[in-house]
């Protein structure tokens, strides 16, 4: 079983991921975990800063790019693991990447339709995807403290990936509130995950 963990920067989804993770072991659930980017991955802090069209499209290719990489390790690791958990995958430039193609490009639903077409090749697709909804006030007090900002933690910038988020409509999509504590919200996560494995 294949699950992405999806959010805005601060919805705690790198920590709610892990203790999932070690929830899941702890049940006897074989698990992998793994991130978007991966570490092969290069990208400019100016890129990463840039919200043109060009950038915004550059970004994207790259993300693209490195996910078909990634994709391969996936394939090769469910062959050994009864869940993989991936921290962000393909909804993830969908929300960032499309938020910034939207203007550009008649708004999100299309964009979103052709960074789907764009993608269709990049398999698999998670079997599940969990969206950690958080205010993004509580989004950015948890992040003010990072020495390692990319970029995409800007407040308005945010509120619109937040807006994104939770209006494309993408399969397999399960949202959970973020905003409590990580054992109470990784408690919800592997439920969620256990169940769908059990049936």
């Amino acid at each position: 079983m294949f699950v992405a963990f999806e959010g805005i920067d601060g919805s705690g989804k790198s920590s709610v991921l892990e203790r999932t993770a070690s929830i899941l072991q702890e049940r006897g659930v074989s698990t992998w975990t793994t991130r978007e980017p991966t570490e092969g991955l290069n990208m400019s802090k100016e890129l990463e800063l840039d919200r043109s069209f060009g950038g915004a499209l550059e970004q994207f290719f790259l993300f693209t790019a490195d996910r078909i990489r990634h994709s391969g390790e996936i394939k090769e690791k469910s062959g050994k693991f009864s869940v993989i958990l991936t921290d962000r995958h393909l909804l993830s430039s969908l929300a960032y990447q499309g938020t910034v193609l939207s203007v550009y490009m008649g708004g999100l639903e299309n964009t979103v339709e052709w960074m789907m077409q764009v993608s269709r090749y990049v398999a698999p697709l998670p079997d599940m995807t969990i969206i950690l909804e958080v205010p993004v006030e509580l989004a950015i007090r948890r992040i003010s403290h990072r020495k390692d900002l990319t970029g995409f933690e800007e407040k308005e910038f945010l509120r619109r990936v937040d807006g994104a988020y939770r209006s494309i409509s993408f399969s397999g999509v399960e949202r959970i509130d973020g905003s409590g504590t990580i054992d109470s919200v990784a408690d919800a996560c592997s439920t969620m995950i256990m169940e769908r494995i059990r049936k």
